[in-house]
C-alpha cells in the first residue's frame, strides 16, 4: 500500500487502515478495505433505490409504501405506466402518501430527466370514466393525468417484497376509496339542504 501514500493525510489514512488490518488478522478476521467508503449518491437495497429523509422528513404523517427492512428507510418503488389514450409506456418511482389539508397526496417522481425530483400530486376521481389519478409532467414536452388502474411494479423488486409492498398500496387504494366516498357523501349532503 506504499503507492497509495503519495499526501501525508492519505498516508495517514493508509496506515490506519494497515493496522487495523493487522490488528484483524491476529484475530483470525478479514479486514473490508471497502467498510469506509461511501456513495452518497444512491444507496440500493435489493436493487431499489433509498430515498434521502430530506426528501419526506417534512411532509406530515407521510406513509411510505415500502421502506428497507434494515435500517428502515424509505425505498423508491419503480413503476411502469401505460397511457392508454397514447399507447406510451412511462417509467416513475413512486415513494408513499400523505394528507395535508384533508388532500390525499402522492409523492412520486418521473425517470426522463437527469437530474428529477420528489413531486407531490393530488389523487383525483375522473367523473367521466370514475378512475383515480394524479396529475403530472410525465412527459418531457407536457403534463398528463396518471391513472393508478394502469400502474404496475417493475419487476426489478424483489419478490421477499412484493407483499409487504402490495399490502401498503392496498391500504393507499383503500383511502382513495374511502376520500371518494366522503367527497360523495358531502356532495349528497349540499343537494339535501337546498
Amino acid at each position: 500500500m506504499r503507492y497509495l501514500k503519495t499526501t501525508k493525510n492519505i498516508g495517514d489514512q493508509v496506515t490506519r487502515y494497515q493496522l487495523e488490518s493487522e490488528k484483524l488478522e491476529r484475530q483470525g478476521k478479514v479486514f473490508e478495505f471497502f467498510k469506509y467508503t461511501s456513495r452518497g449518491k444512491v444507496k440500493e437495497e435489493n436493487n431499489l433505490s433509498e430515498v434521502s429523509s430530506k426528501d419526506y422528513d417534512f411532509l406530515p404523517d407521510f406513509h411510505p409504501f415500502l421502506s428497507s427492512p434494515r435500517n428502515h428507510q424509505v425505498l423508491s418503488i419503480p413503476v411502469t405506466y401505460f397511457d392508454d389514450k397514447t399507447g406510451q409506456t412511462v417509467k416513475i418511482d413512486i415513494m408513499g402518501w400523505y394528507i395535508k389539508d384533508q388532500q390525499l397526496k402522492i409523492r412520486w417522481k418521473p425517470k426522463y430527466m437527469h437530474k428529477r425530483r420528489w413531486r407531490s400530486s393530488r389523487i383525483s376521481v375522473d367523473i367521466v370514466t370514475n378512475n383515480y389519478f394524479f396529475q403530472g409532467q410525465v412527459y418531457r414536452d407536457s403534463s398528463a393525468p396518471i391513472f393508478l388502474d394502469n400502474l404496475s411494479f417493475d419487476s426489478k423488486i424483489p419478490k421477499s417484497f412484493l407483499p409487504h409492498l402490495q399490502k401498503q398500496y392496498q391500504i393507499f387504494l383503500s383511502l382513495v376509496e374511502e376520500q371518494k366516498r366522503l367527497a360523495l357523501l358531502r356532495k349528497v349532503q349540499l343537494n339535501n339542504k337546498d
